[in-house]
């Protein structure tokens, strides 16, 4: 069946948006005291590497060591807006996300396994969104692999049905 490149990139955008909700929705169910981050003082002194350390000591399923890696590059100012205001981009909102489990004992991205959680499969949706979607002239997604995303991210959606 023929389809629109428009609707291809339509269809990621919209998949990037339900993911990016959930966090929006963690947050919100479980916020987080934005004194866990260094002040805005700080901003010009964040680094990888202390994004880095924070991640590796949250009690949170095992998170690999290339979620570690895309989340760290996230700057200090969009994690502290996702945590006050819920609207940053979706890697800064998952950061925030997983900083929140240091708060909440029952936050699901505490108590799900990370193969259940499969952040890296969000990332690379958010990855996919960020060159292929939204930038004239830049390169396209395939219509299947825009479907392949919308069906993980539907699926992904219903793994948190236990916490709304």
């Amino acid at each position: 069946e023929k389809c629109w490149p428009e609707d291809v990139t339509s269809l990621l955008i919209e998949t990037h948006n339900l993911a990016e909700s959930v966090f929006q929705w963690m947050l919100k169910k479980f916020p987080v005291d934005v004194r866990r981050l260094p002040d805005k003082s700080q901003d010009g002194n964040w680094t990888k590497e202390m994004a880095a350390e924070i991640l590796q000591t949250l009690p949170v399923a095992q998170l690999t060591n290339d979620t570690i890696r895309r989340l760290a590059l996230q700057k200090l100012r969009d994690i502290r807006n996702a945590m006050a205001r819920g609207n940053s981009a979706l890697k800064a909102l998952m950061f925030a996300a997983l900083l929140s489990t240091v708060e909440h004992a029952t936050h699901p991205l505490r108590e799900l396994s990370g193969d259940t959680l499969a952040l890296d499969r969000i990332l690379d949706m958010t990855d996919a969104r960020n060159r292929k979607a939204g930038h004239a002239g830049g390169e396209r997604i395939t219509k299947e692999d825009a479907m392949a995303f919308a069906d993980f991210v539907v699926q992904w959606v219903q793994i948190f049905k236990g916490w709304y």
